[in-house]
């Protein structure tokens, strides 16, 4: 697809963009992406019912991000809000599938001014956690605490975690696999 159809107004699933001097992250600082979704944009809850098994791609917001992603990478799943069932945290992980790529927004958008709109996917293959990491904890965690989704949570999706966040993660819970 041509460039020019990613307007703002074509991105209503993305966080406007932050101006930094130097990129947040890079080939070296990644250890993870960490994609998010929301239970009042995404269908989450259907996601989680069904363990996963409908998620082989995510929107994200066209960002230097997106041209570092490849294929095979980890990739960490975090849903946003403050659902009683769903609290906000981590629920799968997983590995991209290859390079973020322009796609047509399916019939599963909660959102139904979104469906088929155009948007830059993110192939992935995500299992589930077999137990959430919620953000509650992450904000106990001495060095977690401080990652980019809980720092800025309406900021870039995808988000991400260093190699050091990576350790961290699965130092205090195993569940936490993905390497």
């Amino acid at each position: 697809m041509p460039h020019g159809l990613w307007t703002p107004e074509s991105r209503p699933c993305q966080a406007q963009a932050v101006a930094t001097n130097s990129p947040a992250v890079t080939a070296k600082t990644l250890g993870a992406w960490l994609i998010k979704g929301s239970l009042g944009v995404y269908p989450a809850d259907t996601f989680i019912r069904t363990r996963l098994s409908t998620v082989t791609g995510w929107c994200l917001r066209k960002s230097y991000r997106t041209d570092l992603i490849k294929p095979g990478q980890p990739v960490l799943f975090w849903i946003s809000g403050a659902s009683k069932t769903h609290p906000a945290g981590l629920y799968a992980q997983g590995q991209t599938a290859g390079r973020a790529t322009a796609d047509v927004a399916d019939d599963e958008w909660v959102d139904p001014a979104g469906r088929g709109q155009p948007k830059l996917i993110m192939p992935v293959k995500l299992r589930p956690l077999a137990a959430p990491v919620l953000r509650s904890d992450l904000l106990q965690h001495p060095s977690l605490r401080q990652i980019e989704v809980l720092r800025m949570a309406a900021g870039s999706n995808p988000s991400f975690v260093t190699p050091a966040d990576l350790v961290a993660l699965h130092s205090a819970w195993p569940q936490v696999t993905v390497k």
